[in-house]
């Protein structure tokens, strides 16, 4: 057909631009829109697990050998191994859209367009649950709630996830687990249930209606047990967020699967974590704050981080949107907003990708900057950052590795690009093996998170 070989091309000379995939992707995240993305090879990517360097100094030669004898002495000799994951994409091509352009040019422009607009926000999707897979929680559940007769009311904490859910689009699994264990197991042997309506999603208690079909009437799904508190996942993300130690057996790793909320006794990334608390990141815990007000939450992770892990210069803090408000109103409170960024600093900054500004791939996100004794931190807010914890990082620390692209567009094996599934219709297909790991150079202790002590 000429009008697909002409709308395929056509799709090729956008998409296989340097960078379009990725900033498509990337255009309104905060947090991924920060990390360096590159590409590698290999069934998994090795790196030490510095913990400090050589320890044999001492006031005579024969002390010096004594303490470097023991080879842990001169480096500790962890290494983690990141596994990659998989996520695939699909978009449908129906035939008989195509069909309907005929011979008429103008018809087939509008209708690339329209693909492209469809592609565009596919690849913005995809950025979104990366960004939030990234970001945790590791187990990847969307948001907790409860269901009664196919409507599920979402607890309060979390329902700002409603703006991740579409009608007649999403389908959902659940799980009395947080999906942080290997025993946690699906409700139902995995049954789905389809998103068929929702209600006040602007309002404190909405709600989302599943059905057992597409387009079904709302039912609860087989398995799934009513009147408790569930969690919910989009289909396939169960245990997304944790590496497995296996080639493609997650999404994405989460970040609070490196940083745990307390200190990790586990073997993750072929590290044994018991062996020292620093291999799961600088941490505050629920009793660290129960005193604290949302100001001194931070001050008080930067000061443990300063002075139990060698943390200096400057931190990004990242926390949800409605806790960096309630951080700003505190700071405006005290009277603390200083024009010339004295004690505090309210701004904006730009993101994305500048080649693509035209497309809409910049974005400006709201900051607060503190200073400290050795260096201010930067308080961003992220709206995909779960709103029970602070996550405190240097972005520059953290990467994602990818085999053939963030996400890749399947044609590298000389296939057209809009591949044939059915008799009539195609599909574009993407998929992505990527892991979101440390650079080869940082410590984990340069990491930190808190709780929040104030409930929304």
């Amino acid at each position: 057909m000429a009008v697909l070989t002409i709308l395929n091309e056509w799709l090729k000379e956008q998409y296989e631009q340097p960078g379009r995939i990725q900033a498509m992707a990337k255009r309104k995240t905060v947090f991924l829109d920060k990390l360096s993305v590159r590409q590698d090879s290999g069934e998994n990517f090795s790196q030490p697990a510095l913990l400090h360097g050589g320890r044999a100094w001492a006031h005579t030669r024969a002390d010096a050998q004594s303490i470097s004898n023991d080879n842990e002495a001169n480096l500790a000799p962890l290494e983690w191994k990141s596994y990659v994951g998989k996520v695939k994409g699909n978009m449908l091509i129906l035939h008989d859209e195509i069909a309907a352009t005929g011979k008429s040019k103008e018809h087939q422009g509008a209708y690339a367009k329209t693909v492209q607009v469809k592609t565009d926000n596919q690849l913005q999707a995809f950025g979104s649950r990366m960004n939030r897979g990234t970001l945790g929680p590791p187990g990847m559940y969307l948001f907790r709630g409860v269901i009664s007769a196919g409507v599920i009311t979402l607890d309060s904490r979390d329902v700002n996830r409603v703006a991740h859910v579409e009608v007649a689009a999403d389908q959902l699994q659940a799980s009395v687990d947080d999906g942080s264990s290997p025993a946690h197991v699906l409700l139902g042997a995995g049954s789905k249930g389809f998103v068929t309506a929702l209600t006040g999603r602007y309002g404190n208690t909405p709600t989302i209606s599943v059905a057992t079909s597409f387009k079904g009437a709302a039912a609860t799904p087989a398995g799934w047990t009513e009147g408790v508190t569930l969690h919910f996942y989009f289909l396939g993300d169960f245990k997304g967020g944790i590496d497995t130690g296996a080639k493609f057996g997650h999404r994405i790793d989460s970040i609070q699967a490196w940083v745990t909320p307390t200190d990790a006794t586990d073997v993750f990334k072929n590290v044994d974590r018991l062996r020292d608390p620093r291999l799961s990141g600088v941490k505050l815990v629920a009793a660290d704050v129960t005193t604290l007000n949302e100001e001194e939450v931070f001050e008080e992770l930067f000061d443990i981080g300063r002075e139990r892990a060698d943390w200096s210069g400057g931190k990004e803090m990242f926390v949800g949107t409605k806790r960096f408000r309630q951080l700003s109103r505190h700071l405006e409170s005290r009277r603390m907003r200083m024009s010339d960024g004295s004690k505090y600093t309210k701004g904006r900054k730009e993101g994305g990708d500048k080649r693509y500004a035209s497309s809409g791939a910049t974005f400006s996100y709201p900051t607060i900057s503190l200073d400290h004794q050795s260096g201010a931190y930067e308080i961003i807010d992220e709206v995909d950052m779960p709103n029970d914890y602070i996550l405190a990082t240097n972005t520059d620390d953290w990467e994602i590795v990818h085999y053939d692209g963030f996400p890749h567009l399947i044609d590298d094996d000389g296939v057209e690009m809009l591949r044939k599934t059915t008799e009539d219709d195609y599909e574009m297909r993407w998929t992505s093996n990527a892991s979101f790991k440390l650079k080869k150079d940082a410590l984990l202790t340069d990491t930190g998170r808190a709780p929040f002590p104030v409930a929304l």
